[in-house]
């Protein structure tokens, strides 16, 4: 680990995110990456770093090579091509190339509890994660436990994760399907009837309709509409537990609710601008920014229409960097 500084002024002002009271930020002066708790800041030997909720902090060294840090700063051995944050305990890896290499999941050790088997896969969340086989075209996703057994069988044409008791899963392919959520039985509760969903987040569960054409592909910040040339073809609203349209599909894109609050977009591209709805569906800060991530205590990353990135609080106000 490098030498500990406490300068903050020689920190980039662009913050990376805001997690469980640790942020990450990038260091300008030496080119590298910082955590910042307990009102220390590390300059580690890792350019690339990011933070758990198991305290283990994972690292990508000059070499290309991924490692995990413990709150220490003790390198903990793992034996991953690449290594993604650590969730529930476990963090997905992949192993071997890029075209034919294998997803699974190591605990905090580095210890293999789900060997390499997936195309792909997602998070832990409630005791189960997404996995998938197949390429592109023909993946079909189900879940394992923490075991590595499959607890719902490959059967899905997306799935993602479980919150609240509920995950969004796509009964169909891509072109032609609809995504609705399943139980952790593999049931549907809410009928496959929407074009995207997300996960429920305090409640209620942002989804999606196309007036025109299909996304090509499923991202957040890769928005492609075949046969359409803007995403005002698509309506976000959000839906309670029951299925509900409790807040009407009248945005571009929308987020989870955190804290309160969401990220809508109303622009025509995802340039925004975004804005904060409340639970109502009613503005709390209005629609202004190029970017607009979640709340987490208290705070929210956004890029303003200048180009500059800060963090406001729940009125909309430039908390960091000071006199902004």
């Amino acid at each position: 680990m490098g030498k500990p500084t406490t300068n903050v002024q020689r920190i980039n002002e662009w913050v990376a995110w805001h997690r469980k009271g640790i942020c990450e930020l990038s260091v300008r002066w030496a080119g590298k990456r910082a955590l910042i708790g307990s009102l220390i800041i590390v300059a580690a030997s890792f350019p690339r770093m990011g933070e758990c909720d198991a305290g283990i902090t994972l690292g990508r060294a000059k070499d290309g090579g991924w490692g995990c840090l413990d709150k220490a700063g003790n390198v903990v051995d793992s034996p991953a091509v690449s290594v993604d944050l650590f969730s529930e305990g476990l963090a997905v890896v992949h192993v071997g190339d890029w075209q034919t290499g294998k997803y699974g999941f190591i605990d905090q050790t580095g210890k293999f509890i789900v060997e390499p088997q997936f195309d792909l896969v997602k998070p832990f969340s409630e005791g189960l994660a997404a996995v998938g086989l197949g390429d592109w075209k023909t993946r079909r996703w189900g879940y394992v436990d923490r075991k590595g057994k499959m607890a719902i069988d490959l059967q899905f044409g997306d799935a993602d994760e479980f919150s609240q008791g509920l995950a969004p899963a796509l009964l169909g392919d891509r072109k032609t399907g609809k995504y609705g959520y399943i139980d952790k039985t593999g049931k549907f509760t809410i009928e496959p009837q929407f074009d995207d969903a997300k996960p429920f987040s305090e409640g209620l569960a942002a989804v999606g309709f196309w007036y025109n054409g299909r996304w090509s592909r499923r991202s957040f910040h890769s928005l492609e509409l075949e046969g359409s040339k803007s995403f005002t073809d698509s309506k976000y609203g959000f839906i309670n537990r029951f299925g509900t349209l409790v807040i009407k599909a009248r945005f571009n894109r929308a987020d989870s609710f955190s804290e309160g609050l969401a990220a809508v977009c109303t622009g025509r591209n995802i340039q925004g601008p975004w804005g904060y709805i409340h639970r109502t569906g009613k503005f709390a800060i209005e629609p202004q920014f190029k970017v607009a991530d979640r709340f987490s205590h208290g705070l929210a990353q956004v890029r303003t229409k200048d180009g500059e990135d800060c963090y406001i609080d729940q009125k909309g106000r430039v908390v960091w960097p000071p006199g902004k």
